[in-house]
């Protein structure tokens, strides 16, 4: 009976993965330290990133910035090491503020597990709003990874996940703008 309430008990565990103040393992992560984030080929994507004050707040958020549609996404990686131990299922909620004139398409989650292999997640919840700030909610388990590449490439979880970063999406012809990233 023991074995099968705790079977029950872990199907029914819900990890909080809270990105604007990630909560990864009982520790939490703020996103004011642009420094724990690098973008992958930013200079060359005509890309920054960048801590300034967000609108409709009066606090620091990071800011993404574009130039002119150089790459049809950004990549944030995360450069720390917290990690989600092994659940059926967890969820995480990143908070965006996308202004009126900007077009930007899917935001995902990047994890990784202890062979490397890369799972990428899109929202399952919540919406992007304009001119306002967005609370996305992801669900995180091996049926909802929308891609996964690298490692031993079999789209299971093994063991450990690790936050590795958030990748933005940009539209066809959508141009240069900004966009900030937790508040």
């Amino acid at each position: 009976m023991v074995g099968e309430w705790g079977k029950m008990m872990k199907r029914m565990i819900l990890t909080l993965v809270v990105l604007s103040a990630l909560i990864c393992g009982g520790e939490e992560i703020s996103f004011n330290d642009p420094a724990m984030l690098s973008l992958n080929s930013g200079e060359k994507r005509d890309q920054t990133l960048t801590l300034s004050d967000s609108p409709a707040q009066n606090v620091s958020s990071l800011k993404l910035s574009w130039g002119e549609r150089r790459h049809r996404f950004a990549e944030l990686n995360w450069r720390g090491k917290q990690r989600i131990e092994p659940v059926q299922q967890a969820w995480a909620e990143l908070t965006v503020f996308i202004p009126e004139t900007v077009r930007v398409g899917r935001i995902g989650l990047r994890f990784s597990d202890k062979t490397g292999e890369i799972f990428q997640f899109y929202p399952t919840e919540g919406g992007l709003k304009r001119e306002a700030w967005s609370t996305l909610s992801y669900r995180i388990s091996e049926a909802d990874v929308h891609d996964s590449w690298g490692g031993n490439a079999d789209r299971k979880v093994d063991g450990t996940l690790r936050f590795r970063g958030i990748a933005v999406n940009f539209p066809s012809g959508s141009g240069s703008g900004e966009m900030w990233i937790g508040k």
